[in-house]
């Protein structure tokens, strides 16, 4: 440990922690054609109803706080250029 300026400091690097997840997500996915026309976009409505579990190894939070229930409601434009 030396000191510079009031300063005290080391030389060597503090060690980073490193989180590993892995995740099992199986859903339903669901796209509906709600407008189609030759000259216009094709207008979907697309909804997502998925359970998020993760498992893995934490430093800096527990795997509780990212599995859990995940919906999705959208609206999709395909074939706007």
């Amino acid at each position: 440990m030396d000191r510079v300026g009031g300063v005290i400091y080391s030389e060597s690097p503090k060690k980073v922690a490193a989180s590993y997840y892995y995740i099992l997500e199986p859903g339903l996915d669901v796209s509906i054609r709600v407008f189609s026309k030759n000259s216009y976009p094709d207008i979907f409505l697309t909804t997502k109803a998925k359970y998020r579990h993760v498992f893995g190894k934490s430093k800096f939070s527990t795997t509780g706080q990212f599995s859990n229930y995940y919906f999705g409601l959208g609206v999709s434009f395909v074939g706007l250029m």
